[in-house]
């Protein structure tokens, strides 16, 4: 089977009914509702970690512990972009919040798929990165941003890679940037 942005879209929205129906039977509509809005967070990305989100934003669930000085929190990530091809990312993270500040670090895989266009073709990529990042977090509003560490990385050998892959370099150095907004 061809994998493409329809196909993926396709899996993931069936996925995400089951997903929902099933914890629509477990939760009340209320403890859903609270769970949304006390746990989930909505935006864009841009850079190693994600790729690109935006006509699907990055989705996150972030639980956030109360300690003695500061808060921990940790979470799981996930984008998918259906224009052109169907990008895909997800990621794990561990983070500390000390008043509106900030500080995480997660490990995220990335995939684009093989694609055709005016006679090029381009992919799959996939790579896995390290992804440090500060934050300032604010009434609903958390803007976070830090560099990316390649761990691996499964290129083709091309000379016409896709310019995505260099949208977020800045030197030598690759960067992630995030708007989320808590739902």
């Amino acid at each position: 089977m061809k994998i493409n942005g329809f196909n993926l879209l396709k899996g993931f929205g069936i996925t995400f009914i089951c997903l929902f129906g099933i914890t629509n039977e477990i939760y009340s509509q209320d403890k859903l509702d609270s769970l949304i809005k006390k746990h989930f967070y909505a935006g864009l990305g841009v850079g190693p970690e994600t790729g690109i989100s935006g006509f699907l934003p990055k989705i996150s669930y972030y639980n956030f512990k109360e300690r003695k000085r500061i808060e921990s929190y940790y979470g799981i990530e996930g984008s998918v972009w259906v224009i052109g091809a169907g990008m895909f990312s997800a990621d794990l993270l561990y983070g500390i919040k000390k008043n509106s500040f900030t500080l995480d670090n997660s490990i995220g895989l990335w995939w684009y798929p093989k694609t055709e266009e005016n006679n090029s073709k381009n992919g799959p990529y996939f790579h896995v990165t390290l992804n440090p990042k500060l934050g300032i977090k604010f009434w609903k509003l958390w803007v976070k941003t830090g560099p990316s560490i390649f761990i691996f990385r499964d290129y083709p050998k091309s000379e016409e890679r896709i310019k995505l892959l260099d949208i977020t370099k800045i030197g030598n150095v690759y960067y992630n940037f995030e708007i989320l907004i808590k739902l």
